[in-house]
Order: structure tokens, then sequence, then C-alpha cells
């Protein structure tokens, strides 16, 4: 209850759309919190909207690649996503690089898909996924985070992500 008085609040001076979210907003997870840290290096908004998907990828080797996914929908329905990225350090000693921002409006199937899934009850019983015993050198480390006027959801995993909450993953971040 304390978070949707929060994303409340955050709404309510701004017009729709126009909101954003801080990196040191507590009520958010590690994930959100990383992809919004991420975002402020660079200038760009982190949208909030009636309901808000964020989610942050990241993979690290020879260099680090992080992603800050974000989708929101608007009063009207409109479902927007932008995604971030950014290349870094890791064992080897490189500078920080942007990896431009992306922006587009969900097709009206997409946002009707969203929609739906974000509407079920059992999205937000969903448990993540037990961690696997060996991870990848260099694999992905994804975190997701639904917010909606009546429920919460935060869901980290490894590899593909499945049930409902793979099928919202899937549909912003593309399918495998």
């Amino acid at each position: 209850m304390r978070l949707i008085a929060a994303l409340a609040l955050a709404l309510a001076p701004l017009p729709l759309g126009a909101a954003t979210r801080q990196a040191s907003d507590t009520s958010l997870s590690e994930g959100t919190r990383q992809g919004l840290a991420l975002r402020a290096r660079y200038g760009i908004a982190a949208p909030v909207g009636i309901v808000t998907i964020s989610i942050d990828s990241i993979a690290v080797h020879h260099i680090s690649e992080e992603y800050s996914l974000i989708a929101w929908r608007d009063a009207a329905g409109v479902w927007t996503m932008s995604q971030v990225g950014e290349n870094g350090p890791a064992l080897l000693a490189i500078l920080r690089e942007i990896i431009p921002e992306t922006k587009r409006e969900l097709s009206p199937a997409e946002s009707q898909a969203l929609d739906r899934l974000v509407g079920m009850r059992d999205l937000y019983r969903e448990q993540p996924p037990k961690p696997p015993r060996y991870i990848a050198i260099g694999a992905a480390f994804h975190s997701m985070e639904i917010v909606t006027p009546r429920h919460h959801l935060v869901l980290p995993w490894t590899g593909r992500l499945e049930g409902k909450a793979g099928q919202i993953a899937d549909l912003l971040m593309g399918p495998g």
C-alpha cells in the first residue's frame, strides 16, 4: 500500500506521462534502482505510468553490458517502451559507453497482451525461478519489477523466464 501511495504522489504534481522516478527511491527493487542509476548517468528520463514495468539486465565478462528497459501505460491506455544500455569495464579496463536510447509506442496487439497479463491475479503469485547451480560466464542476470495500482511484483532470473511473467519479458525483450 505504501508503494501505491508513493506512486500516486509521484504522479500527482506532473501531467500524466511526464512523471519520472529517481534511483534513490527505496521502495523500488535493487534491479530497478540499478537501471535508474544507469539512466541518471546519461540524463535519460525514467518514466512512470499508471502501470510501469522495469527490467534491468546485466552481463559481465571481459566487459559489462547493462540495459534498463521501462514500459509504461498512461491513462489513455497507451503503452510506451524505452530502453537504454551501457558497455563498461569488467576484466578489461574500458571507459563506460552509452548504448543509445530507443523508444517506441507498443502496437495495439502488444498493448492488449500486456493489459491482459498485468491484469491477471495469478501473475502476482508467481515465484522467482530457483537460481541455477552454475551461471555461465557472461550470462545475463535480469530483474523485472511490475507496479500497478493494486499489485507489486519483483522477479529476478537468469536464462529464460517462464509463466505469465515470462510472457511479459518475451513481449518486451523479445523471445529467447
